[in-house]
């Protein structure tokens, strides 16, 4: 049997486990715990959530949190930084184009993903062209992230053809259990 040798990380969870131990009930663990994790990550923000409440929140951001007010800000950034960064935008979305065959590397899914974030930004910064590029990927895509990427940005923006895209997507995968998961979830 190999010798158990202790690692940084078997270190940083043993005092994150006793950390959050010695508090005096589950609320106080829970706000805790949160805390050591976004400092571990180094982030401005964390959170737990149990069967759809918000139990805690790091960096506390208040009692009446109004998520309407979240998502307008959210949507407003989003929508500003499309636009201040369209032509970056549209350029790194070519640039990230991948016409070799379908690779599952972390290489080839990092491109895939940052293609459909660039996607999604440059559609919240100019609707009527980023949906005509959203479409054309859906349409050329060869891979289910880009479909999906190119089919989130189409959901999310109503247009004429939001409806027809959707459901030629719905049919074409209507025997994939976990693919219409994905599009149903876009509804």
């Amino acid at each position: 049997m190999p010798e158990f040798v202790e690692s940084w990380s078997t270190q940083q969870l043993t005092e994150f486990v006793a950390q959050v131990g010695a508090f005096e009930d589950e609320d106080a663990a829970i706000r805790g715990a949160i805390e050591r994790a976004a400092e571990a990550l180094e982030a401005e923000v964390a959170a737990v959530v149990r069967d759809g409440t918000l139990l805690g929140v790091a960096r506390e951001i208040g009692e009446d949190v109004d998520p309407d007010a979240i998502y307008v800000a959210r949507k407003t950034m989003r929508g500003a930084l499309g636009r201040a960064h369209a032509g970056a935008l549209a350029a790194l979305h070519a640039e990230l184009a991948d016409s070799s065959p379908f690779s599952p590397d972390a290489a080839a899914a990092g491109r895939r993903a940052l293609r459909n974030v660039a996607l999604s930004l440059f559609v919240d910064g100019d609707v009527i062209e980023g949906l005509e590029l959203a479409h054309r990927q859906l349409a050329d895509a060869d891979n289910m992230t880009e479909r999906l990427g190119a089919l989130t940005a189409i959901a999310l923006k109503p247009d004429d053809a939001r409806e027809h895209a959707l459901e030629a997507f719905g049919r074409r995968f209507a025997m994939e259990p976990l693919i219409l998961d994905k599009w149903f979830a876009l509804q």
